[in-house]
């Protein structure tokens, strides 16, 4: 907040900051608990980071390129890119029916992974 004057961005309330600072948070949430259920579920780290850049990847990609054709236009509404960035939190606030999506998807993932690794066998 403090560098809104000098950067030249005086529009930017403070709420907007959040709002967009809190779907962010969020955003990476989601995405991360991709990498941590692939992870703990494999033991993989590779396949664990790999899995974690192909969704947020592939869904930039379905989110900014596909709806390009419009037989996959529909794909830009099942990205998290598409419940952080799309309602412009910057400009217009906390997303009321996007942050539950990425809420879940968090939650989903955290929940699978921690039960995938429960399951594990890691005294092998």
């Amino acid at each position: 907040m403090a560098l809104r004057r000098p950067a030249h961005l005086d529009g930017i309330s403070a709420g907007g900051l959040a709002a967009a600072s809190l779907q962010l948070v969020l955003f990476a949430a989601a995405l991360g608990s991709v990498s941590f259920a692939v992870g703990a579920a494999t033991g993989r780290k590779g396949w664990a980071l790999a899995a974690g850049a192909l969704v947020a990847v592939v869904g930039y990609l379905a989110n900014g390129v596909f709806p390009q054709v419009e037989a996959l236009a529909w794909t830009q509404h099942v990205t998290p890119w598409h419940w952080y960035l799309d309602g412009a939190p910057l400009r217009h606030g906390v997303q009321w029916l996007d942050l539950p999506r990425l809420a879940a998807m968090a939650l989903a993932l955290v929940a699978a992974g921690t039960w995938a690794f429960d399951r594990r066998d890691i005294g092998v």
